[in-house]
Order: structure tokens, then sequence, then C-alpha cells
């Protein structure tokens, strides 16, 4: 049997993809919650990966079906590794778990040599993302902002100071990397 939750990992928080992953996390809880992002972190850096999946979508942590990744929200290709799963998993039925409820059918592994987590940082990042983006639209101070999320964070959830300063690396190079884009984007007058 394949490692399901580590090829989810890659596929669905990578740096690459992690952002937009946390983003239809978050959304989804925002049904559930006052608070989807507090909710979030605390499931993201809590909770091992699952592979989980609904007629809606991906659910990527165990035990919660309310942080969902919908399919119309997937890349191609993180449709194409949810079905390659899905036909791994179904030619080794005997590690599936399948049920029915409330009209809603989920697929589940439920044998696992190791539980695998996402990454800290990466959740952290993700969410600071989202957070300096929505800022940035609305003309807040961004940093302010990002600096009270940290205190609410690190209050709830245990974090290494290394884990913290990988994530504001990450923010760093993202801006630096946007404003060499659309710094070349303009170019000398």
């Amino acid at each position: 049997m394949g490692e399901f939750t580590g090829t989810i990992r890659d596929a669905f928080f990578s740096r690459e993809t992690v952002v937009a992953s946390v983003t239809e996390c978050v959304r989804s809880l925002s049904h559930f919650t006052d608070d989807p992002l507090m909710a979030f972190a605390n499931v993201g850096m809590q909770k091992p990966l699952s592979f989980t999946v609904t007629t809606q979508g991906l659910c990527p942590f165990e035990d919660n079906v309310r942080i969902i990744i919908p399919f119309g929200a997937m890349s191609k290709a993180q449709l194409r590794v949810i079905e390659r799963l899905m036909d791994e998993g179904s030619a080794q039925y005997a590690f599936m778990n399948c049920s029915h409820q409330n009209g809603d059918f989920s697929v589940t592994t439920v044998s696992q040599r190791r539980a695998i987590f996402v990454d800290p940082c990466l959740v952290i990042f993700a969410i600071f993302s989202i957070i300096r983006s929505a800022a940035q639209l609305h003309g807040l101070d961004a940093q302010t902002i990002l600096s009270v999320m940290q205190q609410h964070i690190i209050s709830t959830v245990c974090l290494h100071q290394h884990q913290l300063q990988a994530a504001w690396a990450l923010v760093r190079e993202t801006d630096a990397a946007q404003t060499a884009k659309s710094s070349g984007a303009i170019g000398p007058e």
C-alpha cells in the first residue's frame, strides 16, 4: 500500500500548494466557527493527515470532516492524485473504510504505518499569507495584524522558535519574489 497521507501532504501541503489548500480549509471552517483561522491552526498543526474523500472533496485531517478541500478547488494534478489514491485503495479494499451519513458518502484509509503531519512552518506561512493578502486588500497594517495573529497562535499551539522564524522567512521570501516580479514587469523609465 502506498503512503496515502504522505502523498496528500506532497500534493496539497507543499510550499507551492499550501496557501491555496489552507485557504479552502479555512473557508470550509467558516461555516462552523467564528474564528476559522485559529480553528484551522489548531487542527493543521496538531492533527495528522488523513485520506478521507467525500462526495464534496478531500477531508485531509484525521477525524475532521468539517475541513474540506472541494474537488472544484483542486488543480488537475491534485485531482489525478485523488483518483490514483482511490484506485490504489480500491485495489486493497481491506485498507478502506466506507460510510454513508446524512446523504454524504466517504471513503477513508484506516491503516497507516506512521502518522504524517503538515509542516507547522508551512501552516503558519499559509495563514500569514492569507492575512497579509486580506490586510493589503483593505489597506490595513499587515505587520501589526500578523504579530497579533502570531501571539494568538503561540498561545494555543506549542511551537518552537525556529518554526516561527522559518515561517517568517518564507513570508519575506515570498514578498521579495512578488516585489521583484512586479518591478520587473514595469521596467525603467
